[in-house]
């Protein structure tokens, strides 16, 4: 039986499903070929690099996160993004932009006074480094805190290494 458009994408989908319930392995694969496809989805037609990219927002990135595999999440939310909402994308990208050096140089504050209290501590092995929010988790929050940028205050997040 040979399955055409929609009905072929349903029985992949569903062959998926069941070949990683069987095996982890098997979706850790399809994320990472998840992965490749919107790294290189600008060499893809126009018509389906919105269909492509909103089954990632919708499927794919949901799942990695799951997973708790965050950064694979956070990758393909972002890549998704600018494809299904170019125009929402791009402003969000530029207020991030606009912040990311106000927010820099707060962190780096922080960065500071917490260094002072861990050496206080006489702990002096460790690391600290940070993360910056995605593009696509910006934009959400927006929207819960009615686009106003104040009330977001982790555009930027610190990360401290201890060693035992």
């Amino acid at each position: 039986m040979k399955y055409r458009g929609a009905e072929r994408h349903v029985e992949s989908l569903r062959k998926f499903l069941v070949a990683a319930s069987q095996d982890i392995r098997v979706l850790v694969i399809k994320l990472a070929d998840r992965l490749h496809n919107m790294r290189t989805l600008q060499h893809v037609r126009p018509d389906k690099q919105k269909r492509i990219a909103l089954e990632t927002l919708e499927i794919y990135a949901p799942l990695a996160d799951r997973l708790s595999i965050r950064m694979l999440a956070r990758e393909l939310e972002d890549l998704s993004f600018e494809y299904v909402s170019p125009v929402e994308f791009k402003n969000t990208k530029a207020l991030l932009k606009s912040k990311k050096e106000e927010a820099i140089l707060e962190l780096n504050k922080f960065i500071k006074t917490v260094k002072k209290a861990l050496a206080e501590e006489n702990i002096i092995n460790f690391k600290t480094d940070y993360r910056q929010k995605g593009i696509y988790s910006l934009y959400k929050k927006l929207k819960k805190f009615d686009d106003d940028i104040s009330k977001i205050y982790d555009m930027l997040a610190i990360r401290i290494s201890v060693q035992q």
